[in-house]
């Protein structure tokens, strides 16, 4: 069955896309990525390893949004004085 242009390019888009997710968020080198395999790539996003990582970093989020509201308030009740 052929692949249609479109379905091609957001495969491509896509596929773009999680090599710039390995490069930014775990410092792999565009060349490194460039030599992975898609099944390589897909593997490391199902991983455990990256599982705890994201419940690491959604933690590390909660944390410093806690953080800023309550400098918030208390900016505003200093404000308030």
């Amino acid at each position: 069955m052929p692949v249609s242009a479109g379905s091609r390019k957001q495969w491509a888009e896509n596929l773009a896309e999680l090599g710039n997710q390995l490069t930014v968020y775990f410092s792999v080198s565009p060349t490194d990525v460039d030599k992975m395999t898609l099944s390589r790539v897909n593997a490391f996003f199902e991983s455990e390893a990256f599982k705890g990582w994201e419940k690491a970093r959604d933690a590390d989020n909660k944390y410093r949004s806690a953080l800023i509201a309550r400098m918030d308030n208390l900016a505003k009740a200093l404000a308030r004085r």
